[in-house]
């Protein structure tokens, strides 16, 4: 492999680097856009292993009303 012949300073730093700093926040609201819970991780970790930690962290429960 070799460096872009165009790269440089102007394209910026590398998007796929896994040593990112700083934190990522996952939300779920719900159809009227109230919260719902939230989960933070470190920027490094993938999305996907937000989702358990967003869904754990439903504070609602469903009432069981039947209208």
């Amino acid at each position: 492999m070799t460096k872009a012949p165009l790269g440089g300073a102007g394209t910026g730093t590398n998007s796929t680097d896994h040593g990112k700093k700083g934190t990522k926040m996952s939300f779920l609201t719900d159809g009227k856009g109230i919260p719902l819970s939230v989960s933070v991780d470190g920027a490094n970790h993938h999305d996907k292993k937000l989702v358990k930690g967003t869904l754990d962290a439903i504070i609602f429960e469903r009432s069981l009303q039947i209208t």
